[in-house]
């Protein structure tokens, strides 16, 4: 689930869905036998050769996050300049996000959804326990898809159910879960009458890495509420970085591109938008309009 954690000056507004895209791009990997006398060995020089050449994959390339588009309804919002934080900039390192220890050597990408959507107590929180797999999948390259799962409430009414998006790898003998990638958490009616929450997968792009891939996500969260007969939204999006490799099978916390907050009449009480520079080691992120309330921009190191 995304939280709001951003604040700017109250202007109307609300966001428009964008259609999902992506980038294939293959891995590239190598090794080399190192001689006794490093100085002379051909094969040391080989090695040499072939590190060099994974540096190159590994390092030669910037991902750009695309820019927000807050509208409310038709019409665009009219976006404030960025404020400069003042607060000192970020610089930590970005942590795991939980494995999922189920449904790993599956047969095939289908059969990894449906032993999801049955296993949601072990992996899903806050969700109802039983769930469905949706048979839309996006593929991002021939060896990682996202797949979704749709949790399924004992009782609608009372609890609006929710739905996760998980990274799913082919590695080994089969497809395998890796970890959720976002997730729009069942929504209790007596704590928020009316609401709901709802992710959408934006974009996603690929990069080679040494021995594998990197995977550039970005997904959007819309919670809606009506209570007291008054609509309120709280959005956000953000990016998450997984990877793929021959030892690695990871997707790490997600990093803040946007969030805001509005009611009716497009009445905004939050914004702020951030851009972020992705490469192989770091995620560099500034703000382009409104301001943060906590540390956003900075670097994050992968």
């Amino acid at each position: 689930m995304m939280r709001m954690i951003v604040s700017a000056a109250a202007i109307a507004g609300c966001v428009a869905c964008k259609q999902p895209s992506e980038s294939r791009l293959t891995a590239q990997s190598g090794s080399g036998a190192v001689g006794t006398n490093p100085a002379s060995s051909p094969a040391a020089a080989s090695g040499s050769t072939v590190a060099a050449a994974d540096s190159a994959i590994s390092s030669n390339w910037t991902i750009e996050s695309d820019a927000a588009e807050p509208r409310c309804g038709d019409q665009p919002i009219p976006l404030a300049p960025a404020i400069v934080p003042t607060e000192t900039p970020v610089d930590i390192k970005l942590k795991a996000r939980p494995a999922i220890a189920s449904c790993q050597d599956q047969p095939s990408v289908a059969a990894t959804c449906n032993c999801l959507a049955a296993t949601i107590a072990s992996w899903g929180d806050d969700l109802s326990p039983k769930g469905e797999c949706v048979a839309t999948t996006i593929e991002l390259d021939a060896t990682a898809v996202l797949v979704q799962v749709k949790s399924v409430s004992a009782d609608p009414i009372e609890r609006v159910p929710g739905e996760a998006t998980i990274l799913v790898a082919k590695r080994r003998t089969g497809w395998s879960a890796v970890a959720v990638v976002a997730t729009a958490a069942d929504v209790k009616q007596r704590d928020a009458p009316g609401g709901s929450e709802k992710v959408t997968v934006e974009s996603s792009k690929a990069e080679p890495i040494v021995g594998g891939t990197l995977y550039w996500i970005v997904a959007r969260n819309d919670e809606h509420d009506h209570r007291l007969g008054k609509l309120s939204v709280t959005s956000a999006t953000e990016g998450t970085i997984c990877r793929i490799s021959s030892n690695d099978a990871s997707c790490l916390t997600p990093v803040v591109l946007a969030a805001w907050s509005y009611e009716e009449h497009c009445k905004v009480h939050t914004l702020g938008l951030f851009h972020a520079t992705v490469t192989p080691t770091t995620v560099t992120v500034r703000v382009e309009h409104g301001k943060q309330s906590e540390p956003i921009a900075g670097t994050y190191h992968i």
